[in-house]
């Protein structure tokens, strides 16, 4: 609370000294335009990822920072019912080995012992090792609860992946398509890895709705627009 307190504080202040506010969605645009009672443009930014001719030895991947809104306890339980059933999975992760990430690290092991999923841990990674988790994957599972965002989706759709996403508001404002679950409902996300795994080459592609304007912003920071 007091983290957001200094911050809700610090952007009222300093946006009215700024010349223009900007947001990377349209979500984030009506909640800042309220907070701040001030016009806001959206102008989403990102690095494109690096393409590499690798083998897609991985089912799904799920690149983050496992943060609770990151849903990262669901998916796995989702990948547990798949393990009982016996269907062959493999998934890379990205979980830190601190200690607020012990719980999932001791599900990552339970699963690898199964032998029937096999999930890779990456740990944090670069943005170049993320890349290289993109380029190895056949899709992205993104089961976040919410995102102001959603890096690891524009740059996995760049990269060609397939996308099973969480069916929210942010969801919608960021793709078109996909294979949607309810984020909070295990059996769902069971169903959506399932579909895709049974047939791949028939789930709806997703279609990214945003594109990068860091060259727009540029300009505006040099003055030229």
């Amino acid at each position: 609370k007091l983290k957001y307190g200094f911050l809700n504080t610090y952007l009222r202040c300093f946006s009215r000294r700024a010349e223009s506010v900007a947001c990377q969605t349209p979500a984030m645009k009506s909640r800042l335009e309220v907070f701040l009672r001030e016009p806001v443009e959206v102008l989403p930014f990102y690095r494109s990822p690096i393409e590499q001719d690798l083998p897609r030895k991985f089912d799904f991947c799920y690149v983050g920072i496992p943060s609770a809104h990151k849903n990262h306890e669901r998916f796995f339980e989702a990948l547990s019912i798949l393990s009982q059933e016996g269907i062959k999975v493999r998934v890379a992760v990205t979980i830190s080995d601190a200690p607020a990430d012990r719980g999932l690290l001791a599900a990552v092991d339970r699963l690898n012992r199964e032998g029937i999923v096999t999930v890779s841990n990456w740990g944090l990674v670069s943005f170049e090792e993320a890349c290289s988790i993109y380029n190895q994957s056949q899709s992205l599972f993104f089961p976040s609860l919410k995102e102001s965002f959603g890096m690891p989706v524009v740059e996995a759709l760049e990269l060609g992946l397939q996308l099973l996403i969480a069916d929210l508001p942010y969801a919608d404002a960021l793709v078109r398509g996909g294979v949607r679950f309810d984020p909070y409902s295990v059996e769902s996300m069971t169903d959506a890895m399932k579909q895709f795994l049974h047939q791949p080459d028939e789930v709806p592609r997703a279609e990214l709705l945003t594109q990068d304007a860091s060259q727009r912003i540029i300009q505006r920071l040099m003055g030229e627009g």
